[in-house]
């Protein structure tokens, strides 16, 4: 049992630690419960799509007629009769068309409905993703740093007890050596804190222990009006529309008809007719008074379409909005990492690595060149910072440009 186990667990391995991010996405789109239940709701409205379509089913009418009072003797009235019948109700057809043309309507709306969950699922897993690999970087540079300055403070002590360095210079470096702790320490909680919130949209998945770094495509146009969320938005007016022909249906009368026999139970005279009689009924609807009723119903559907309208608009403001911060802070850390990577790391690197050189010539302390080689590390720290700006407006651009 224990081999099968171990086997089985050897199987799973290389899959848990080649988790990729499309793979993702696709684990958390299956898994999403409000996907699910949209979808059901959607095979819901189809089965009663059929439903509304359909005749009520007759009715069978069982009763009596011209029985004596207060005798109750069905046997002295010759025109007593016991009737059996059956009763058909038949709706105006704009009714059942409008009944279909409605769950026809919350079908449609709940399919863009879903396109607009599955973008926000991707999305969500993409920003847990992106956040999760820039921690990752910054915890590894962060222990080179703690190490570096640990070797720093080291130096420094070396430097106070021969005089080269006061005590408050060691003093700021021993500060600074906890400092880096202290965020090494916020930077895993914060993985910690990441993880734990794409293992909800991930139930069931064990992640890997680091994840792989991703590079998202730019959208190549961002159309705000076919967003699936302003559409999704825009598809309760489809419902509101259906309500307005399903309240105008309502001045379309019905009908309904019986057909039935009726049999007499007394002696019948003679002369009279036969015993077993023929009954024969249509009654229909007048909707006659219909300014308190169907008006009113009327009314109310249509400014039920009026507010369904103004849906979308807010959909549309609150993306536009969301559009230009993305695009300012895309424009703007994307230009400070660029500046990192072409101009500050560069120089940073230089001076480290003259600082290197005038040690080997014994012209500056071990402490100097750490110091410098701290600097490079703070210099990396900041441009992993600024590309996780870029990342998340990157995530952004993404979800605004339905990709």
């Amino acid at each position: 049992m224990k081999g099968l186990l171990f086997l089985s667990l050897m199987l799973i391995a290389p899959a848990i630690s080649a988790l990729e991010l499309a793979e993702a996405e696709r684990l958390a789109i299956e898994s999403d419960p409000q996907l699910q239940a949209i979808d059901a709701r959607s095979r819901a409205s189809g089965h009663l799509a059929v439903s509304e379509a359909q005749l009520p089913d007759p009715a069978l009418e069982l009763g009596a007629q011209s029985v004596p009072l207060p005798s109750f003797d069905v046997r002295d009235e010759p025109m007593t009769q016991f009737q059996l019948g059956i009763e058909q109700r038949v709706p105006a057809r704009s009714q059942r068309e409008a009944a279909v043309q409605r769950q026809r309507a919350e079908q449609d709306a709940l399919a863009l409905h879903a396109d607009a969950r599955t973008l926000q699922v991707r999305a969500a897993v993409r920003a847990e993703w992106t956040e999760i690999v820039g921690l990752q970087s910054l915890i590894d540079l962060t222990l080179q740093r703690a190490r570096l300055l640990a070797r720093y403070s080291d130096a420094l002590d070396d430097g106070v007890q021969n005089g080269r360095v006061s005590q408050q210079t060691l003093l700021e470096g021993r500060t600074r050596e906890l400092r880096v702790q202290r965020t090494l320490t916020q930077l895993r909680v914060r993985l910690a804190e990441r993880r734990a919130e794409l293992e909800v949209w991930l139930p069931g998945i064990e992640l890997p222990d680091a994840l792989d770094p991703i590079v998202l495509s730019e959208p190549a146009r961002i159309d705000i009006d076919s967003h699936p969320a302003v559409l999704a938005a825009g598809s309760e007016a489809l419902v509101a529309e259906a309500g307005i022909a399903a309240a105008r249906s309502a001045f379309d009368p019905g009908w309904s008809w019986s057909l039935g026999v009726g049999r007499r139970i007394g002696d019948v005279p003679s002369g009279a007719p036969d015993e077993t009689l023929l009954n024969a009924r249509l009654r229909i609807e007048l909707p006659f008074f219909t300014g308190d009723r169907q008006s009113q119903r009327l009314a109310a559907a249509r400014e039920s379409h009026r507010a369904a309208l103004s849906a979308p608009v807010d959909a549309r403001r609150g993306l536009s909005a969301r559009l230009d911060r993305a695009e300012q802070r895309a424009t703007q850390f994307y230009d400070l990492a660029r500046s990192y990577a072409e101009d500050i790391l560069p120089r940073s690197l230089e001076a480290a690595e003259a600082a290197r050189d005038k040690y080997r010539n014994g012209s500056i302390p071990l402490e100097d060149v750490l110091a410098a080689e701290v600097e490079v590390l703070d210099v990396r720290h900041e441009r992993i910072e600024a590309q996780i700006e870029v990342d998340r407006a990157r995530v952004d651009l993404a979800y605004l440009g339905g990709i």
